[in-house]
């Protein structure tokens, strides 16, 4: 009830404020006669002010209505959205909505999450094999994740689902000790890449140590969290999607490319091309690494991985789609595949015992770490330098 007045209450005030509602070309209006005559260049004035003022007020009662009653504007936010002043206060909205589902827990606000408007790419290089033919793809609208998924939700889902993780029922993870990546039975997803164990205040790094089974896992707990449909039905070592449910899952491989490289840009890496410029938008093996390959001229202040959001955004407000930790994706891998992709939202071949992983990680070298760098792993596989991110169906 309350909900309806406001709404109700903003539209009213948007109707008596918009003065292109009551003033028309055909001089049909009662709002100037009423006052008496008004000259062309105030009219002009009052028509700008009163679509300012329709345009605040909105946002005004917007913001409130949100805060107040944020599970009823889930419900009805597509007719909400549909009803906004233009087509820019539509998109503020939908981008800082929040959802909470059913029983009154906070969902992942959207501002955590980027809306990709879909459209039509370049996707791969003539820089691997595995990375041609430079091919034309087009995917639709969807949301992916600003941040990679951290170990402060990592964690909740743990507590709440008692999940056991691929490395907790298995033998361990791989870490890099005395010069060499070692695999030890009592590493999982709470350690860092030396196998130290991650203090509370260090739980918005990444979380590393997870195969994509457990990130699959993790994807329908929070669907199912947040009221949302599953997208994956696992049956033991089968996952299938369901590319119609609104829930949390993996990107494609292709929608990851494209929301890396910004769109419709050709950036290197997530943000720029300039490899004098990577150390502001790229955790990569720097000076201050310690392998062989690290660039000796750059500096990113992380000699490891570094918490989550630390490097800059590209142009769409993705952080560390380059560096950090290299992330899962949904496509089974194929060296091959570019030769043969649909070019409509292409999910990857249909076999395959490996899955496509992107972004490279603090590990590599700037040339590794290319936007179209793809590799692959099997989705049991753990270690030091692996993560993930979420993504959802925008449409």
């Amino acid at each position: 009830m309350r909900l309806t007045f406001i709404l109700t209450f903003s539209i009213f005030i948007t109707l008596i404020s918009c003065t292109k509602s009551i003033y028309t070309k055909q001089e049909k209006v009662s709002f100037f006669t009423i006052f008496g005559y008004v000259d062309d260049d105030l009219k002009e004035i009052l028509i700008l002010i009163g679509n300012a003022w329709a345009k605040v007020s909105e946002l005004y009662f917007w913001e409130i209505t949100k805060s107040v009653y944020p599970s009823q504007i889930l419900q009805e936010k597509d007719k909400i959205l549909s009803k906004s002043h233009n087509s820019r206060l539509a998109e503020y909205k939908r981008d800082k909505l929040l959802t909470i589902n059913k029983i009154g827990r906070t969902a992942i606000p959207l501002e955590d999450m980027i809306f990709v408007k879909g459209g039509t790419f370049q996707m791969g290089s003539e820089n691997n094999t595995n990375e041609k033919p430079v091919h034309t793809v087009t995917v639709g609208s969807f949301f992916i994740g600003r941040f990679e998924v951290t170990i402060k939700t990592f964690n909740e889902f743990i507590n709440e689902s008692n999940y056991k993780t691929d490395a907790e029922k298995g033998n361990g993870s791989y870490i890099y000790t005395s010069g060499s990546w070692v695999k030890r039975k009592d590493i999982n997803w709470r350690h860092n890449a030396l196998g130290e164990l991650r203090p509370s205040e260090a739980f918005d790094y990444p979380v590393i140590h997870v195969s994509w089974n457990d990130a699959v896992a993790y994807c329908n707990w929070l669907s199912k969290r947040h009221g949302y449909q599953p997208v994956y039905k696992v049956n033991g070592d089968s996952v299938t999607a369901d590319w119609t449910a609104n829930g949390y899952r993996l990107p494609t491989e292709a929608e990851w490319e494209f929301a890396a490289r910004s769109r419709d840009s050709n950036d290197k890496w997530a943000g720029t091309s300039s490899k004098a410029d990577i150390s502001s938008y790229v955790n990569f093996c720097d000076v201050d690494c310690v392998f062989s390959w690290r660039s000796e001229s750059l500096k990113d202040g992380y000699p490891y991985a570094s918490p989550v959001g630390k490097f800059l955004a590209n142009s769409i407000g993705l952080h560390d789609m380059s560096g950090n930790v290299w992330e899962w994706c949904w496509d089974r891998y194929d060296r091959h595949y570019y030769q043969s992709s649909p070019e409509d939202n292409p999910t990857g071949p249909i076999k395959g015992s490996t899955r496509v992983l992107r972004g490279g990680s603090w590990h590599d070298s700037p040339d590794n770490l290319f936007c179209t760098m793809r590799i692959n792993y099997g989705q049991e596989v753990r270690n030091g330098v692996i993560g993930f991110r979420l993504a959802r169906n925008a449409e």
